[in-house]
């Protein structure tokens, strides 16, 4: 099933199709639903709607299938993610609302199958957050400094609830919700840098 299918789908679901329901419920189930998925979440002419319904049936799939995929293909999918998040930091793609939130509680909830057994292992992912909210801020002001800054909220708030998907003791998850609130307080600042239009120096932007 191609991309163009299950968005054809998707769409007929929408209407009330019961069919194109059942469908898309069974080709959620398949392995090469990973992939189709990925490309109408990452595609810049996917509808809203499809761009949720792509984000949410990965984020069942993480949850649900992580351990039917191979290594490899676990880093392939966590290199995407990531670099869509880091296009839709940078203006490079746009995600609508609540498309952006699903996405979010996707990516962290990768972060946590991708082996974070500990705090730290969430520190690439929190890293990254914060050098895009660095450099959205340093940017100058307007409306996708805005959208970057609000893109780095809602990744920071999605990460508590992956945390739960982490093999974590108490002290661990202690530490992580530490830096989830010192990353917060960090991405407030930079918000405010931003909308009073008087960014101070930060890091290179990773969107170079």
């Amino acid at each position: 099933m191609s991309a163009a299918e299950v968005d054809a789908a998707i769409t007929a679901m929408m209407a009330g199709n019961g069919e194109a329901n059942a469908y898309l419920m069974a080709f959620a189930e398949t392995d090469a639903a990973w992939g189709v998925a990925l490309e109408l979440l990452g595609a810049g002419g996917s509808s809203p709607t499809c761009q949720f319904y792509a984000a949410n049936m990965l984020h069942a799939k993480v949850s649900r299938h992580w351990r039917s995929l191979a290594p490899p293909q676990r880093g392939e999918l966590c290199a995407a993610l990531f670099a869509l998040y880091d296009r839709v930091a940078c203006g490079g793609a746009r995600l609508e609302t609540a498309a952006q939130h699903r996405f979010c509680l996707l990516t962290a909830a990768l972060c946590a199958r991708c082996g974070a057994n500990d705090a730290a292992g969430f520190a690439p992912l929190i890293r990254r957050v914060l050098d895009c909210a660095s450099a959205a801020a340093a940017a100058s002001s307007g409306a996708d400094v805005t959208a970057a800054l609000l893109l780095s909220l809602d990744m920071a708030a999605a990460l508590p609830e992956a945390a739960g998907l982490a093999d974590l003791t108490g002290d661990q998850r202690e530490a992580l919700q530490l830096m989830l609130a010192q990353a917060q307080t960090e991405i407030f600042g930079f918000l405010q840098y931003a909308l009073l239009d008087a960014a101070p120096v930060h890091a290179a932007s990773p969107c170079a």
